[in-house]
């Protein structure tokens, strides 16, 4: 017997299943189906093929930081002001979101993520980022 949540197999005499430690109860397969493939993949095994290091890079580190760096910009260059607060916020908001795993964090998450493209794809005023932090200073 195999079990329904880890997939591993119960000795013969125990109750409970050594790697989750679920009742041997009620939560089995047969010998039939793990034959035909039908073994549950286990909860390590399928997240580890997920690979999810770059969200947590983009929701605790990218996000925040893009947040405080658009308000920073805000209370520097006054004209930025209007375009980087609704920015910062929705930064915020979508880090917010994404960490409750909200859905609406993921739509407004592709949003973010063009507006980021954009705004590095658009040249500025300043020329390099030696003459932004130079005026950012001022």
């Amino acid at each position: 017997m195999y079990c329904s949540t880890c997939g591993t197999q119960l000795a013969p005499t125990a109750k409970f299943f050594s790697k989750c430690g679920q009742a041997a109860d009620g939560n089995v397969t047969s010998v039939a189906d793990t034959t035909a493939g039908n073994t549950p993949a286990t909860l390590p095994e399928a997240t580890a093929a997920l690979g999810t290091n770059w969200l947590k890079f983009w929701n605790y580190f990218s996000l925040p930081v893009g947040g405080v760096l658009a308000l920073l910009m805000s209370l520097g260059v006054p004209a930025f002001g209007i375009i980087m607060i609704p920015i910062a916020v929705l930064q915020f908001a979508v880090a917010y979101g994404l960490h409750n795993r909200k859905i609406w964090a993921w739509q407004w998450n592709w949003v973010v993520i063009v507006l980021t493209w954009f705004s590095g794809a658009i040249p500025n005023s300043f020329g390099s980022s030696e003459d932004f932090w130079a005026e950012f200073i001022k």
